[in-house]
């Protein structure tokens, strides 16, 4: 269900007049408030500015290139109200990091927070945010939490959302599918991805899909990086 958005205060500022460095200062604010996962903080921030000024706050990125979204999919305790407060003030949920090209599902991949399945449910399917959107590796949401997640519950979530079974088989630059991916990293991540390929199965007909001739291979499984050497490799 998506959140019920209500209308900016009629004492709501128009920010679109202040200086710059009222805006750095204003979304720095947003991202405290949505880093330490303080509602009441991100609100008032929210109601201070007027609807047509507020996405562009929301929206801004940090000196990293992310912006709020992304710091809300990252939290060390997710927060579905902050999540919903964001989405209602103008925050983009198919918005990309400047540098990764991470979108906030990428950025939710790498978490293990509890409650995470019901999270990205919601901003999935609620929300609408793309599952199929790639990093500049050429890597889906599917792709980082199978090799660098570490929540199973996270996932399944994912693949219940990939209905039609297409985006776990999408390779990344290198030509790898997920379930190459998986067969290095979990015992049973490969087992979760089969059982729901099989689920698949016998709900639809497979379609057949042409892929570039490039990737009419199956390559065999790399020694993949560490976490660490990963995040680093794609600054």
């Amino acid at each position: 269900m998506q959140p019920a958005c209500s209308s900016s205060p009629s004492s709501a500022v128009d920010g679109s007049h202040f200086s710059h460095q009222d805006h750095l200062k204003a979304t720095a604010s947003v991202l405290k408030a949505v880093v330490s996962s303080d509602l009441s903080s991100l609100r008032f921030w929210m109601s201070t500015y007027s609807r047509t000024s507020t996405p562009a706050l929301i929206n801004q990125p940090d000196s990293h290139g992310w912006s709020a979204i992304h710091h809300c999919c990252s939290a060390r305790e997710l927060s579905r109200e902050i999540l919903d407060s964001l989405y209602c003030a103008g925050a983009e949920v198919s918005l990309f990091t400047t540098k990764e090209h991470y979108t906030p599902l990428h950025c939710l991949a790498f978490s293990s927070s509890e409650d995470i399945y019901d999270f990205a449910l919601h901003l999935i399917r609620d929300l609408r945010a793309p599952l199929s959107a790639t990093d500049k590796q050429g890597s889906t949401c599917l792709h980082i939490a199978a090799e660098h997640g570490s929540s199973v519950e996270l996932l399944k979530a994912f693949l219940e959302c990939d209905t039609t079974g297409l985006i776990r088989e999408m390779r990344d630059n290198n030509g790898y599918v997920l379930s190459c991916i998986c067969s290095g990293i979990w015992n049973s991540c490969l087992s979760i991805v089969r059982l729901h390929s099989i689920s698949l199965r016998q709900s639809f007909v497979k379609l057949s899909v042409s892929r570039p001739k490039s990737f009419d291979h199956n390559p065999p499984c790399p020694l993949r990086q560490s976490a660490p050497d990963f995040a680093r490799s794609r600054r």
